[in-house]
């Protein structure tokens, strides 16, 4: 079983966590960022809920400092983070372009097979985030096998694949409405502010 999955490496990156450790995420340090936002974010369903709902911390909604505090080695390019953790493990963070601060819109986890099946690695995500038999992704994700999915609250949902050598595999968490909706708001509020002009 490969039990990189959902534990945190140390530092020495020799020590291997529990598969059922869940991580919870401190907000303290996002304040300067906007703290309104971040309070309204908190009270959200997605947010606000006790069920695992991250890979490894990561979950859609984290501001760009946020993440910095959580993973000091990831680097952004654009609107991505790409967070080295070990050879062939990383994680892969999209931005919003609409919203400030700037948040993750969906997070992607690559990491070795180990030699683990499908199945096996399912059914740690059924255990783990408290959900029940997958379905199949519609559509397949290109490049990626034996693509399973979970639906979440609100839209939210989880695949996981396996890549195309089977030596790999990818685990991806999204919240597509949620994010979208804030995106708008954030539009909409930021279109209000410019001033009326005269023809």
């Amino acid at each position: 079983m490969c039990k990189s999955m959902f534990s945190r490496p140390s530092q020495s990156r020799g020590t291997i966590t529990s598969l059922l450790l869940v991580f919870s995420i401190s907000t303290s340090f996002a304040q300067n960022d906007d703290s309104d936002f971040v309070k309204n974010r908190n009270s959200s369903p997605f947010w606000h809920n006790s069920l695992k709902r991250d890979i490894q911390g990561f979950r859609p909604g984290l501001t760009e400092s946020e993440v910095k505090h959580q993973m000091p080695s990831c680097e952004v390019s654009a609107h991505k983070f790409q967070c080295p953790v070990s050879s062939g493990e990383h994680f892969e963070l999209s931005l919003t372009e609409q919203t400030k601060p700037r948040l993750v819109k969906d997070v992607t986890y690559i990491f070795p097979a180990g030699g683990a099946t499908s199945e096996t690695m399912a059914k740690n995500v059924m255990a783990q985030f408290a959900v029940g038999k997958p379905g199949q992704c519609l559509p397949s994700p290109q490049g990626l096998n034996e693509c399973s999915q979970w639906q979440f609250e609100d839209g939210s949902y989880m695949q996981l694949a396996v890549g195309l050598y089977r030596s790999e595999m990818v685990l991806y968490l999204s919240t597509p409405k949620w994010i979208a909706d804030l995106e708008k708001q954030t539009f909409e509020t930021e279109q209000g502010k410019i001033p009326p002009r005269k023809f």
